[in-house]
C-alpha cells in the first residue's frame, strides 16, 4: 500500500495477459491503427462530423465517469442553450466547460508547439473545467487545503495539505517534462495514462480532479504522441463503458504500488476506441465507392435514375424500417407505396440492398455496402 506518491512505478511491458498480449504489443498496434487512420482519405465535411462526434461522445464520458450522466443529444442541446446565453442545468454547464477545456487544450498545443505543460497551465484547465458552477470547498484553479476521500472503495488521499499538494505537483511536472529515455514512458501513451493516474492519485483540487486528470492525459497524446483532433479525447469513452473496472484499476495502484495492470487496461481500450474510429471512416469510404458503383450501373442502365437517388437516400439513412420508407416521401412527386415495394423488390433482386425482416418487427432496409467484397473478388 503506497504512503507517498512517487514518480518511479514500475510499468512491465512485456508482462502477459490474455492471448500472450503484453503492454509492448499493444503501443505497436496503437501506432499501426492510428498510421492507418491518418492515412485514408477524409472529406473536410467527413473531419468536421467526425470532430464534432467524438467531442460530444468524450465529454459525455469524462462527465459520466463521475456520476453526470447527459445523453450526446442533452449534450448537443446545451451546446445550443450555452450559444444562445440560455440558463444551464449544473450538468448542462458541467457539459459546456468540458467543451471549453477540451478546445482550450487543442489551442494551447497549437498555439504552442515548443510549450512545455506546468502547473500553470494544469490550474487553468481546472479553471475552465470547474467555474461557474458551486461544488463544495472547490476554488478554480486552487489547490485543496483538505483531506479528501477518492476511489472505491472510499479512501483518504496521501497528501492532506495544500503545501504537500503544491510540492507534489512540482515533482510532477520535474517528472513529466524530464528525460523519460530507456524507461516504459519514453512512449508518450505511457507518460499519458501514468499522468492521469499521478494527477488522480495527488488530486490536487476541491473537485473536478477526474477531469483534469483525463484533459491532460488527451494534452500529452495530443502535444507528443501526435494524436489528431478525433482520437486524442478517446480513451474516456473506453473507460466509461468500463467504468467499474477502470476505477477498480486506478485503485490497484495505491493496493500494488504498480502500474502494469492499468496501463494495459488503457492500452487495451484506446485500440478499441482506435478500431471503432478506423471502421467508421472505412464505412464512409465503402458508402463513397459503392454510390460510385451504383452510378456506374446507372449510366450502364442496369438501374434507372430513381433507383440511383434511392439507393442514395438509403446510404445516408443507413437503415430504415419499411414503415418509415412507405411514410417517406422520397421524391417529387410523391411516389405511391407500390412503387417504393417494387424498388425494393427490383434492388434486392439485383443484390443492392438487404431486407432483413426480425419476428414481430417491422422489415429494415441496408444498402449492400459489402457488395463491394464481391467486386473486388471478382476482379482478381
Amino acid at each position: 500500500m503506497l504512503t507517498d506518491v512517487t514518480f518511479d512505478l514500475p510499468v512491465e511491458l512485456d508482462r502477459k495477459y490474455e492471448k500472450s498480449s503484453t503492454i509492448r504489443n499493444n503501443i505497436m498496434r496503437i501506432e499501426d491503427l492510428y498510421q492507418f487512420i491518418t492515412e485514408q482519405p477524409v472529406w473536410p465535411t467527413w473531419a468536421e462530423e467526425i470532430n464534432k462526434d467524438e467531442e460530444i461522445r468524450a465529454i459525455g464520458s469524462t462527465l459520466g465517469i463521475e456520476g453526470a450522466v447527459l445523453t450526446e443529444k442533452e449534450i448537443s442541446q446545451a451546446f445550443i442553450k450555452a450559444d444562445t446565453k440560455e440558463t444551464l442545468t449544473k450538468m448542462e454547464a458541467e457539459s459546456i466547460n468540458s467543451r471549453e477545456a477540451r478546445r482550450f487544450i487543442l489551442q494551447w498545443a497549437k498555439d504552442n508547439p515548443k510549450g512545455v505543460i506546468d502547473e500553470s497551465l494544469i490550474r487553468q484547465i481546472h479553471t475552465l473545467t470547474t467555474r461557474d458552477i458551486d461544488y463544495v470547498a472547490n476554488e478554480p484553479g486552487e489547490y485543496r487545503n483538505f483531506e479528501a476521500t477518492i476511489g472505491y472503495p472510499r479512501r483518504k488521499t496521501i497528501l492532506k495539505t495544500k503545501s504537500q499538494i503544491a510540492n507534489k505537483m512540482k515533482e510532477f511536472i520535474d517528472w513529466l517534462s524530464g528525460d523519460h529515455a530507456g524507461q516504459p514512458t519514453e512512449e508518450p501513451f505511457i507518460r499519458a495514462v501514468m499522468s492521469h493516474y499521478y494527477i488522480t492519485e495527488i488530486h490536487p483540487f476541491g473537485d473536478g480532479n477526474g477531469r483534469v486528470a483525463r484533459a491532460v492525459e488527451a494534452l500529452i497524446l495530443y502535444k507528443y504522441g501526435g494524436m489528431n483532433e478525433y482520437c486524442f479525447y478517446g480513451l474516456p469513452n473506453y473507460c466509461y463503458r468500463e467504468r467499474n473496472r477502470y476505477i477498480a484499476e486506478l485503485g490497484k495502484i495505491y493496493q500494488t504500488g504498480n502500474a502494469t495492470d492499468f496501463v494495459y487496461f488503457c492500452s487495451k481500450g484506446f485500440i478499441e476506441i482506435l478500431l471503432f474510429l478506423r471502421n467508421r471512416i472505412g464505412e464512409r469510404l465503402s458508402k463513397l465507392v459503392y454510390m460510385d458503383f451504383v452510378h456506374q450501373l446507372r449510366r450502364e442502365k442496369k438501374i434507372t435514375k430513381r433507383h440511383a437517388q434511392f439507393l442514395d437516400f438509403l446510404v445516408e439513412k443507413g437503415v430504415i424500417g419499411l414503415r418509415e420508407l412507405l411514410d417517406t416521401p422520397l421524391f417529387r412527386p410523391r411516389i405511391s407505396e407500390l412503387t417504393k415495394r417494387r424498388y425494393v423488390k427490383t434492388l434486392s433482386a439485383k443484390n443492392l440492398i438487404r431486407v432483413v425482416k426480425p419476428d414481430n418487427k417491422d422489415t429494415l432496409i441496408f444498402p449492400k455496402i459489402d457488395i463491394l467484397r464481391q467486386i473486388r473478388f471478382k476482379i482478381k
